[in-house]
């Protein structure tokens, strides 16, 4: 099969590294609220690095895309309410030392789109995105990212921005689309990575790395394999 040919030529992982002409971006498929809060902080800052968005005074804007709003419409179902867990605290912890970070919380029936256009998008040195536990679940196309997310996502790296897109189905519904294939450069193998602690690979941010990962935090964990579709730009680490 596909996995089998890629596992024959390319190293594949769950996260990866962009350099575009003018954009920078990181793709996190395990989601940085699953590594170990002692080793959280050194994972996400890493990313945050090479995306040059250390600096306190970055213009940040935080997506909160994990579709805890579900939790209450599943409230009589135990399992289905757990999974929809708010992720939102652990980010703002993450980010704790910036002093300029909007945050806009989208609702598991929503995009983007309905709160901000690529214009305003444009004016932020940096976006991260999260989708926790989010799995697309009332959105019309049955994927984590709208249509009209990945065409606000593509402006705004086409236009020189710096992209950190992490949770372990933010590529779901989206392996043939253009962010993935054309932005991002990256063959997707979906939910084909069991949920085990992960180590970085030789010559990407996390090498010599190596985290713990809460595979119980959800019942259905599964990362997407991934692999570079051009490696002059994309770099599995």
């Amino acid at each position: 099969d596909e996995l089998t040919k890629a596992l024959k030529i390319d190293q594949p992982g769950a996260s990866a590294q962009i350099t575009g002409d003018n954009y920078k971006a990181i793709f996190d498929g395990i989601g940085y609220e699953k590594i170990s809060e002692s080793q959280r902080q050194d994972a996400f800052d890493k990313a945050l690095s090479y995306l040059e968005l250390m600096d306190s005074s970055s213009n940040i804007l935080l997506v909160q895309d994990d579709e805890s709003d579900l939790a209450d419409f599943f409230k009589d179902e135990p399992e289905l309410r757990a999974l929809f867990k708010n992720y939102l605290p652990i980010y703002q912890k993450l980010l704790a030392n910036h002093s300029s970070v909007k945050t806009v919380t989208v609702s598991s029936d929503s995009s983007l789109s309905n709160n901000l256009n690529s214009s305003d998008l444009s004016s932020y040195d940096g976006v991260i995105w999260f989708t926790g536990n989010g799995l697309g679940f009332f959105s019309e196309e049955g994927t984590t990212l709208t249509p009209k997310d990945t065409d606000l996502l593509k402006t705004y790296l086409a236009g020189g921005g710096k992209l950190l897109l992490t949770g372990q189905n933010a590529l779901s519904g989206q392996e043939k689309s253009p962010l993935v294939k054309d932005y991002l450069h990256l063959n997707v193998f979906t939910d084909m990575g069991p949920g085990l602690n992960v180590e970085g690979l030789s010559g990407g941010i996390y090498e010599n790395s190596k985290y713990d990962v809460d595979r119980f935090d959800t019942p259905f964990y599964f990362a997407d394999f991934v692999i570079s579709n051009d490696k002059t730009r994309t770099k599995i680490n």
